[in-house]
């Protein structure tokens, strides 16, 4: 039995965002409309419930949850099977429109355990926010806004600025200039900000030499991996990420399918673990076996996500 520290499921694989951060916008899963069917979610849900422990699940991965219509369903089903589970639903909030924010928050009340929604919100004004996630600004806001008042304190909520890159190299905007851009909305539209947490110290990273901005020369490689240069990470052995198609990836960065470690389509998640495809992959990772100079633990920035 694995206890997994994070389980993260992707039922649809679009997103309604266009950051400039991100490379969803380019990648397979932005050329490819799927969603994961419910035979295949349940199957996934039954074998984790059944034989493996899981500490925090998460329904999206890579994607944008909201564009799954079933998706306060899916979170549903969770809550029950994973009752001593954290769930996080992360969202950019530009689908969550007052009644699916409603049904969201009391499938989350009656939840036992811990719970989080994350929004993602990146910028400190309408024209910034425009032009890093390309994405209807008055819209989103006042999604936001009416899920704020409608939840009423009830439901930790999580509001995240990224306006730096990790390396400190591309700069849209400082933490600073967040909390002082939310302080004003929440004082404006006098909003109850009990469970409200602004993380405005936020960085994004290149998701392993998959982004592509202007002006933004990060290093490609950032580590050697080899038998004298060791690497870890807990995402190897401690977390479970599957795809809109039930396949089983190292982690939330191979945004066009680079790695695939299993399929739950015709697999356990106990046989994916056991097989020789993923322990080839940890093998590289850990610098056991030698891998290419391009192998995706070399280029990430961000190890554990």
């Amino acid at each position: 039995m694995t206890v997994f520290d994070i389980v993260q499921l992707q039922t649809v694989s679009l997103c309604t965002g266009k950051c400039v951060f991100c490379p969803h916008k380019d990648s397979f899963y932005a050329k490819t409309q799927g969603w994961m069917d419910y035979t295949l979610f349940n199957k996934i849900i039954v074998d984790l419930h059944e034989n493996h422990t899981v500490k925090k699940i998460c329904p999206y991965l890579m994607n944008e949850p909201f564009v799954d219509n079933t998706i306060e369903l899916r979170t549903d089903i969770i809550s029950h099977a994973f009752p001593k589970a954290m769930i996080e639903v992360s969202t950019n909030m530009l689908l969550c429109t007052p009644d699916r924010g409603k049904n969201m928050l009391n499938i989350l009340e009656k939840h036992p355990g811990e719970k989080e929604i994350m929004i993602s919100h990146h910028g400190v004004n309408k024209e910034s926010f425009s032009m890093i996630m390309g994405m209807n600004y008055e819209r989103t806001l006042d999604n936001i806004i009416q899920l704020i008042r409608i939840n009423d304190g009830r439901i930790p909520i999580k509001i995240r600025g990224l306006g730096c890159s990790r390396d400190e190299k591309k700069l849209f905007f400082t933490p600073d200039e967040y909390l002082v851009y939310w302080g004003n909305i929440f004082m404006h539209e006098r909003l109850n900000v009990t469970n409200i947490k602004i993380d405005s110290y936020g960085t994004f990273h290149s998701r392993a030499g998959n982004v592509n901005l202007n002006d933004w020369n990060y290093d490609m490689v950032v580590r050697k991996i080899d038998a004298e240069h060791h690497f870890d990470c807990w995402r190897l052995d401690k977390s479970l990420q599957v795809d809109f198609g039930g396949l089983v990836t190292p982690c939330c960065m191979p945004y066009n399918r680079e790695y695939v470690l299993g399929d739950l389509n015709t697999q356990t998640v106990e046989e994916v673990m056991a097989s020789e495809k993923y322990h080839e992959f940890v093998d590289k990772a850990r610098g056991k076996v030698a891998s290419d100079d391009d192998f995706i633990c070399k280029k990430c920035s961000s190890p554990g996500g």
